[in-house]
């Protein structure tokens, strides 16, 4: 059974803003540390959003809309390509550091969304093909993220966070 990237139960006004790879300073960040020790980091980060009811995607902004934008729910894809793992290099931790564009506002409600990661040893990158997303073979192996409201806009702490992902990676 394929989950759903998205909570359905969460609104708009629930969504959290992050800025996108095309802002540098900005970007997303892929953090991982090895069992030796060794840490690495990934920025220059590519990203996708496809819409869950047209399958539209789109390959470039400046904000991504966590886990939906005015037009409706949709999937966020990030791929880090500069990061040189190997299998003989055990991963202890890992996660993803977002920045806050936005600050939450709305409903009370959490925010949870699942995070999967792509089958495959060199995904293909993104493409602004309908369905682009969704045709992608993912790993039956999922993390939840229950996202804390974001309260400072720029901000990047820990409620920017992801949850340890290492279990996507290698997966």
């Amino acid at each position: 059974m394929q989950r759903s990237p998205v909570d359905s139960r969460s609104s708009m006004s629930n969504t959290r803003l992050a800025y996108s790879g095309s802002v540098s300073d900005y970007s997303p960040v892929l953090n991982i540390v090895t069992k030796n020790g060794n840490s690495y980091f990934a920025g220059n980060t590519l990203y996708a959003k496809q819409s869950i009811s047209t399958y539209a995607t789109t390959i470039s902004s400046t904000t991504l809309e966590l886990p939906r934008s005015s037009s409706g729910e949709q999937i966020v894809a990030l791929r880090f390509p500069s990061l040189p793992i190997l299998k003989s290099s055990p991963i202890s931790f890992a996660f993803i550091q977002f920045k806050a564009s936005a600050v939450t506002t709305g409903t009370t409600s959490s925010l949870k969304l699942s995070l999967l990661s792509e089958i495959g040893i060199d995904p293909d990158i993104f493409g602004s093909t309908v369905g682009n997303l969704t045709t992608r073979y993912q790993s039956q192996s999922y993390v939840d993220w229950k996202v804390p409201f974001w309260t400072t806009k720029d901000e990047r702490s820990f409620s920017q966070q992801t949850p340890d992902i290492s279990s996507l990676i290698h997966s």
